[in-house]
């Protein structure tokens, strides 16, 4: 009998071994095909007065089949979404208030990030919030990752009886109720104006334009140098031009031309640092004229 115990024990340490070997094998997969440089990283918080994280049956219940954000024939979550699920770049946890103080008030340190009345409300009345994260160091093959947490944001909101969603890349604050709409309106997260948003504000002795939700898709944030107060409406539409080239076409790259007022403007990278490119905006001249 104490060879049969011990041929158990053999047999587990055995699997043991073949499981980490499976892990070293799988670790080593994704990160050979890491691209230096690569950072895509979206994270929402989901503030609440919750204790505890719900089961996961619970969460993918919420995200496909109770999701009320389902349309016929153009469910929110398919098998195409679901696989994250499993994917071991998606982290999910629960901060508490007395261990992370300053994640309760983010716009002390995101200068973009500007509360409502009630988004700084539901901030002080909440005592933990939920950390939904997925970053990956390897190139994705598209955009379902921002469908997928997103949806997950949401469902996660409802389950907790969330008071308020703060999306950490693009710093935006989002009641249940103002992100419920925008899904109702449309359950495609995966577009543009969702994700990514160009924010003007002043620096110095000027003002500057930058991107925030370009990480969301693997792309350095574009920030431009220091522009005037009247050139606030070109500068933010040639921006948001530029960034919606760069969201939507993996293969796009800067310098881009984009029109505006019948002119073309060019924009161009001068220098690339810690994860924002600096951009210039430079008007093109016509062969017409210039020849006159």
């Amino acid at each position: 009998m104490a060879l049969g115990v011990w041929a158990i024990v053999g047999w587990i340490v055995l699997g043991g071994f073949v499981t980490l070997f499976m892990g070293v094998l799988a670790w080593r997969y994704l990160n050979g095909r890491r691209q230096a440089g690569y950072l895509s990283l979206t994270e929402f918080w989901v503030y609440s007065t919750a204790s505890r994280l719900p089961q996961t049956q619970a969460i993918m219940d919420y995200m496909i089949a109770k999701n009320p954000h389902n349309r016929p024939h153009k469910a929110a979550i398919t098998q195409r979404e679901g696989a994250l699920f499993t994917d071991i770049r998606l982290h999910i946890a629960l901060a508490k208030r007395e261990k992370n103080p300053q994640a309760f008030r983010p716009d002390l340190f995101d200068s973009d990030a500007v509360p409502s009345a009630e988004a700084l409300q539901a901030l002080a009345e909440s005592t933990t919030f939920a950390k939904l994260r997925f970053v990956s160091h390897v190139p994705l093959p598209d955009h379902r990752h921002l469908q997928f947490m997103t949806h997950l944001a949401a469902a996660m909101c409802r389950l907790l009886r969330g008071t308020l969603i703060f999306d950490t890349v693009s710093e935006v604050f989002y009641t249940p109720e103002e992100l419920g709409q925008a899904l109702t309106r449309n359950n495609d997260a995966e577009r543009f104006d969702l994700q990514v948003r160009v924010v003007w504000r002043r620096q110095g002795q000027g003002f500057e334009c930058q991107t925030l939700g370009l990480r969301k898709v693997g792309r350095p944030e574009m920030l431009t140098n220091l522009q005037e107060p009247d050139e606030e409406v070109l500068v933010t539409s040639l921006m948001r031009q530029a960034a919606e080239r760069l969201f939507a076409h993996s293969a796009a790259r800067l310098p881009i031309e984009v029109d505006e007022h019948g002119d073309t403007f060019v924009v161009s990278e001068t220098a690339t640092k810690a994860g924002v490119t600096t951009v210039k905006l430079v008007r093109k001249r016509s062969a017409a004229k210039s020849d006159s």
